[in-house]
C-alpha cells in the first residue's frame, strides 16, 4: 500500500543530499510537492501516481525516482481522463498537461492569451484566403506565362498617359512585322445595354465581348460545343457561356440557332457554347462576337488608326526578350502614324489583375490593387503581431509569480535547456488551442467577409489550396516567437538570489521592455485608425464633391431608338417627368479618339479627346453650366453637321484663347466651335476631367436619360415602363439611376474602407485586451500600495488617474510615433485620386483621442476596482 508520508519524507532525505540547497528551502520544495500532489489527486489521479508526476514535473532527476519504481513500477496508461495518448511523447504530453492546468488555474489570463492569438490567427487565416484568390487571376490559362497586354504610353510636356487600349489595325500590322510575337486577339467588351434576342425572349446583356477569332486559341475558355480555333471565323458568329445558353435556349440545343442583337438589325449563328467563365478571370463575358462587328458599327473603316478602343494581347515566342519588343512594336505604329511618339509597354498577363492603373481600362473584371494587397496583408500580419506582443507582455509581467517556480525546477536537477523546453512547449500548446479558435472564428466570419471583399471564399479551400501545411508553420513560429522572450527571461534566473525573495523587483529591463511593446502596439493601432479615418474623409469628400453635372434623380435606360422624338413628347406630358435627353450618360462609352485637328496644332503633339453623343437637352437635363458661346439648338438644323461643342478642359488642351467660330477637324469632317461648357467629372474622382468634343448624334441610338420628381419615383418610374411598353413591347425594360453608376466609381474604394474599418477595430480590441491584461497584473501587484495611500486619504478619482496616466503616457509616445508614418502613407494613398483632400490635424487628434478612449475603457475598469477595495483587504494581501 502507497503511503504518501513515507515517499516524502525519503524524497526530502534525497534532497539533502545536494549541496546546492540550503536546509532553510527544503521546507519551501516540501510546500511546492505537496501542492502539486494535492491538485493532481483532486483531478482524480491515485496518490501514487500524483507523487509520480508531482516530481517529473518539477525536474526530479534524483535517486528516489528510480528507487521508487522499484517498489512499484510505473503502469504506461493511455486513453482519456489525462491519460497519454500513443502518438504524444512524454515530454510533450507533460508540456501539455501543464498547459491545461495554467489554463484552468489562470482563466482571465488564458482568456486574454488565446483569445488574442486566435483574432491574430483569424486574421492571417482571412489574409492568405484573400491572397490566394487574388493571385489565382487568369492563371487557369495554358499559355499564361507567354500572353502579354500592350499599354500604350503616350508624354506629353504636362503629363504622361498610359491608355490600355491600342489602334485598331495594330495587332495585323505588328503580327506581320515583329516575328517574335506568334499570335494576337484584339478584345472588347460592348458597353452598356444591348439587347439580344431569340424568338420571344429578350434580354439585355451587360457581358457581350467582341474578340478576333484566335481569341480562343491565346486564351484557354473549354468549349462543351463547337471547335474553338473556328467558332468566330464568320462575321456572323457567336459563342455563348453554358448559364447563356440555359437562359435562352432551355435543354434545346442552342448550335445553330439565330439571335438578333441591336433591334433585329443584326443575326448571329451560335457557332459554340463554352463553360463559365472563371470568376477569377480579368476578361468577363456571357457570349463573344467577331470584332469585326463592332469595327463597323463604329465607322472603322473610316478611323483606321485613330480607332483605339480594342486591348491588344499578344502571344510571345519562347525565350523572348520582353523589352526588345516593346520598341519593335512602338516602330510599327511610328511608321503608320508619323506624328505619334507613343511606347508601349508589354504587361504579362499575370500582372493585368493587380497592377493595372491605366486610363481606360474598363473590361479589367473585378481590378484588384498590388498595393492594396500589401497593405492588408501587412495589416494582418500587424495584428498577429500584436497578439503575440500580448502574449509576450503578459508571460513577462506575470514571470514575478513564475519565478519561485523557476528557482525550485533548477535546485531540483533542472537545466536552463529544459526550463526552455517547458516555456516553449507550454506556448506552442497555447498557440495551436488557439489555431483551432482561430478555424472556428474565420468559419463564423467568412460569409460577413466575402459580403465585405465580394468573394466567394471558403474554408474548404485551406485544405484545397495546400495552405494548411503553412498555416500550421505560422502557428508553431507564433508560438515559438511568442513563447521565445518569456522562456530566455526566465530560465536565466539564477535560484539562491531568486528563493531569497527581492531580485525580481530589482530587475528594471523587463518593465522597459513590456512599456516598449505595449508602444509598438498602440503605434500600430493608431496608424490604422488613422489610415481608417483618412479614407472615411476621402470618401465623403468624394461624395459630397461638386461635379458640375447634376446626376441626381436621372434614370438611364435603353430604348425608343427611332421613335424617340414621339416617345419624348409623351414623357414630357407627365408633370412628373423634368426633362429628357438622348445623350450619353456619364461613363457610358470608352471610345477615346485622337484623329483631331485645329488651326495652331503642334503635330507632334498626340491629345485624347473623349467623344460624347448629345442632343439639344443635354445641358438643361444634367444642369451643366455654359461657359460661353451657345449649346446645340433645334433651331438650327445645320448643328447637327457642322457644329461642335468643347468643354473646358479641351480648349486649354488646344490651347485656344478665343474658341468660339474656330474650325476643329474630326475624322475627316469640318465642324465650327459653337459653344463651351463648364467643366464637369465624366467618370471618377480618381481621373482629371477629359477634354471632350461633343457633338449631335446622327441617329437616336444613346440611352434615354430622364429627370424625374423625386417625390413620386414609384410612380414615373411605372409611367416610363408604360410607355417603354407601348413604342417596344418585345424589348424588356431596364433601368439604372446614374447615381448608382457614380458611387460604383468607388466600390474598389469602399470595399478597402469596410475592411480596414473591421481590421482597425480587430485590431484596437486586440490591443485593448492586452492592456486590459496588463492593468489587472499592475493593479494586483500594487494592491498594497493602493491600501497604504487610501488609509493615508487619497480618493478615488486620484488613485484611478494614478494609474491611468502611466498608460496614457505611453499612448501619447505612441501617438508621436504614429503620426508622421501615418501622414506619409495617407499622402501616398491620396495621390491615387486627382482631386482629393488635405489631411489636417483635426483627423489625427480625433484618431488618437478614439484610441485613447479605448485605452482608457480597457484600463479604468481594473483602476477602480483596486481603488475601490477596501483598504484593510488590501493591507492583509499576501
Amino acid at each position: 500500500m502507497f503511503d504518501l508520508e513515507k515517499a516524502i519524507k525519503a524524497w526530502k532525505k534525497n534532497l539533502v543530499r545536494s549541496p546546492a540547497l540550503e536546509d532553510t528551502y527544503i521546507s519551501e520544495l516540501e510546500s511546492v510537492l505537496r501542492d502539486e500532489v494535492a491538485d493532481l489527486v483532486s483531478q482524480g489521479e491515485s496518490e501514487e501516481e500524483a507523487f509520480r508526476r508531482a516530481c517529473a514535473g518539477m525536474g526530479e532527476a534524483s535517486e528516489i525516482g528510480v528507487e521508487f519504481s522499484k517498489v512499484r513500477p510505473p503502469q504506461r496508461r493511455l486513453g482519456p481522463n489525462g491519460l497519454r495518448p500513443p502518438f504524444l511523447s512524454a515530454l510533450l504530453w507533460s508540456y501539455f498537461r501543464i498547459a491545461l492546468r495554467k489554463i484552468r488555474r489562470q482563466k482571465g489570463y488564458s482568456f486574454i492569451t488565446i483569445a488574442g492569438l486566435a483574432v491574430g490567427l483569424a486574421c492571417c487565416i482571412l489574409m492568405m484566403l484573400w491572397i490566394h484568390d487574388e493571385k489565382s487571376f487568369d492563371r487557369f490559362h495554358a499559355n499564361r506565362d507567354s500572353i502579354y497586354r500592350l499599354i500604350k504610353v503616350t508624354r506629353t510636356s504636362e503629363k504622361t498617359t498610359f491608355d490600355a487600349r491600342t489602334p485598331y489595325p495594330l495587332g495585323e500590322a505588328i503580327l506581320e512585322k515583329v516575328p517574335e510575337v506568334v499570335n494576337f486577339v484584339r478584345y472588347q467588351g460592348v458597353f452598356g445595354r444591348w439587347e439580344m434576342t431569340h424568338g420571344d425572349k429578350t434580354f439585355y446583356n451587360d457581358n457581350i465581348g467582341t474578340a478576333d477569332p484566335s481569341f480562343f486559341e491565346i486564351f484557354t475558355f473549354p468549349f462543351i460545343q463547337g471547335d474553338p480555333k473556328t467558332a468566330l471565323i464568320d462575321r456572323s458568329s457567336i459563342v455563348l457561356s453554358e448559364s447563356m445558353a440555359r437562359k435562352y435556349f432551355g435543354a434545346e440545343d442552342p448550335m445553330g440557332k439565330v439571335m438578333t442583337m441591336h433591334q433585329g438589325r443584326e443575326a448571329f449563328k451560335v457557332t459554340g457554347v463554352m463553360r463559365d467563365v472563371p470568376k477569377n478571370s480579368h476578361l468577363m463575358f456571357d457570349c463573344v462576337i467577331p470584332s469585326v462587328n463592332f469595327w463597323e458599327w463604329w465607322d472603322g473603316a473610316e478611323l483606321g488608326w485613330n480607332m483605339i478602343m480594342f486591348y491588344a494581347y499578344i502571344q510571345l515566342a519562347p525565350n523572348t526578350s520582353v523589352a526588345a519588343v516593346g520598341k519593335k512594336i512602338a516602330g510599327v505604329l511610328h511608321e503608320n502614324v508619323p506624328t505619334s511618339r507613343a511606347e508601349f509597354i508589354v504587361q504579362p498577363l499575370m500582372d493585368v489583375h493587380l497592377k493595372s492603373n491605366f486610363e481606360w481600362d474598363l473590361d479589367n473584371y473585378a481590378q484588384g490593387s498590388q498595393s492594396t494587397l500589401d497593405i492588408f496583408t501587412l495589416i494582418a500580419l500587424g495584428i498577429l503581431l500584436l497578439a503575440m506582443i500580448n502574449f509576450m507582455n503578459l508571460s513577462t509581467a506575470r514571470s514575478a509569480n513564475r519565478a519561485k517556480e523557476v528557482g525550485l525546477r533548477k535546485v531540483t536537477g533542472a537545466f536552463r535547456v529544459d526550463i526552455i523546453k517547458q516555456f516553449l512547449g507550454e506556448s506552442v500548446v497555447l498557440s495551436f488551442i488557439s489555431f483551432l479558435l482561430a478555424l472556428l472564428l474565420v468559419w463564423q466570419a467568412l460569409p460577413l467577409f466575402n459580403s465585405l471583399a465580394g468573394k466567394q471564399l471558403s474554408l474548404i479551400r485551406v485544405v484545397q489550396a495546400g495552405m494548411l501545411p503553412a498555416l500550421l508553420v505560422v502557428t508553431l513560429l507564433t508560438g515559438l516567437l511568442s513563447g521565445s522572450y518569456p522562456a530566455l527571461f526566465l530560465s536565466s534566473f539564477q535560484p539562491a538570489n531568486v528563493l531569497k525573495g527581492g531580485w525580481f523587483s530589482r530587475r528594471r529591463g523587463q518593465p522597459i521592455l513590456r512599456r516598449s511593446l505595449v508602444v509598438f502596439q498602440f503605434t500600430l493601432t493608431l496608424m490604422l485608425v488613422i489610415g481608417t479615418a483618412v479614407v472615411d474623409r476621402q470618401l465623403k469628400f468624394v461624395g459630397e464633391k461638386d461635379l458640375g453635372i447634376d446626376t441626381h434623380n436621372v434614370v438611364t435606360f435603353n430604348g425608343f431608338f427611332d421613335q424617340f422624338p414621339s416617345a419624348r413628347n409623351i414623357l414630357l406630358a407627365n408633370p412628373n417627368v423634368l426633362n429628357v435627353t438622348c445623350s450619353d450618360s456619364p461613363q457610358f462609352d470608352q471610345r477615346g479618339i485622337s484623329d483631331i485637328t485645329w488651326e495652331g496644332k503642334n503635330p507632334q503633339d498626340e491629345i485624347l479627346f473623349f467623344p460624347v453623343r448629345v442632343d439639344a437637352d443635354y445641358l438643361q437635363t444634367f444642369r451643366i453650366g455654359l461657359a460661353e458661346g451657345r449649346f446645340f439648338s433645334r433651331d438650327f438644323p445645320s448643328d447637327a453637321t457642322e457644329s461642335l461643342v468643347l468643354n473646358e478642359a479641351a480648349v486649354r488642351a488646344m490651347g485656344l484663347t478665343s474658341p468660339i467660330g474656330k474650325r476643329v477637324t474630326v475624322g475627316g469632317e469640318a465642324y465650327a466651335v459653337i459653344g463651351v461648357v463648364r467643366d464637369f467629372h465624366q467618370s471618377s474622382l480618381h481621373r482629371p476631367i477629359e477634354p471632350m468634343i461633343l457633338r449631335t448624334s446622327r441617329l437616336p441610338i444613346p440611352p434615354t436619360c430622364v429627370r424625374i420628381n423625386p417625390d413620386n419615383t414609384t410612380e414615373t418610374i411605372a409611367f416610363i415602363e408604360e410607355t417603354m411598353k407601348t413604342f417596344m413591347p418585345n424589348v424588356p425594360f431596364n433601368y439604372e439611376f446614374l447615381d448608382d453608376r457614380i458611387e460604383g466609381f468607388y466600390s474598389s474604394e469602399r470595399k478597402v474602407e469596410t475592411i480596414l474599418s473591421l481590421f482597425t477595430g480587430i485590431a484596437l480590441f486586440t490591443a485593448c485586451l492586452g492592456l486590459f491584461g496588463l492593468a489587472s497584473f499592475l493593479a494586483e501587484k500594487r494592491t498594497k500600495e493602493i491600501g497604504i495611500r487610501k488609509v493615508l486619504g487619497a480618493k478615488v478619482g486620484g488613485l484611478v488617474w494614478l494609474q491611468a496616466w502611466e498608460f496614457s503616457k505611453w499612448i501619447l509616445l505612441s501617438g508621436l510615433v504614429a503620426v508622421p508614418v501615418a501622414y506619409y502613407e495617407a499622402v501616398q494613398w491620396l495621390r491615387g485620386f486627382t482631386y482629393h483632400i488635405r489631411p489636417g490635424v483635426d483627423i489625427f487628434l480625433i484618431a488618437g483621442l478614439l484610441t485613447w478612449s479605448a485605452a482608457m475603457f480597457a484600463v479604468g475598469f481594473q483602476s477602480v476596482r483596486a481603488a475601490i477595495a477596501n483598504p484593510v483587504d488590501s493591507l492583509r494581501y499576501e
